[in-house]
């Protein structure tokens, strides 16, 4: 029987925001009915090994960029192109305590030699982050023993707010 070796961990990685879309365009083609072009994106903030960071995804494609007070370059994936911008970025003593972002979307194409396309406002909002303990989680939940010392987990949990729900993209229809 062979022996098995033991993995070591390279890195951890927590999803702490993340928010998806799928933005389509369409055209009413007469006796053909209605022609549409479309895209799954998402952007997520992530922290990895320590480090935080701002993923624009485009039909699976991503890139990943620092988290900073900047816009990353428009990300286009085919008939698809995404915009996002981080500003008033507050980050302490290795927390992320805030931001705010902004999110950006263009979908079009041309089908039978007709253009169609549209953009979209996304996403703009103020995102106000909490982070949490193993310890606080146990007590908000009311569990006694909080022993958090798995060697996957930073025993670090993260939550959040945004003031305002913004329902304005009619990118669904």
């Amino acid at each position: 029987m062979a022996t098995k070796a033991t993995m070591a961990v390279v890195g951890r990685y927590i999803k702490i925001w993340e928010q998806c879309w799928d933005p389509k365009a369409c055209v009413h083609i007469p006796f053909n009915g209605d022609k549409c072009l479309g895209a799954h994106v998402c952007v997520r903030i992530v922290e990895d090994s320590g480090s935080f960071y701002i993923e624009a995804e485009i039909d699976g494609h991503s890139v990943r960029y620092a988290l900073a007070d900047a816009c990353i370059p428009t990300l286009s994936v085919g008939i698809a192109t995404l915009e996002v911008c981080v500003t008033d970025l507050d980050v302490s003593s290795g927390t992320l305590n805030s931001l705010t972002l902004t999110v950006k979307g263009c979908v079009g194409g041309d089908i039978g030699g007709i253009h169609i396309g549209n953009c979209w406002d996304l996403f703009s909002q103020k995102i106000v982050f909490h982070t949490f303990n193993a310890v606080h989680v146990a007590q908000l939940i009311g569990v006694t023993d909080a022993t958090a010392n798995s060697q996957w987990s930073s025993g670090r949990f993260y939550g959040y707010t945004t003031y305002i729900l913004d329902e304005r993209c009619q990118c669904h229809k």
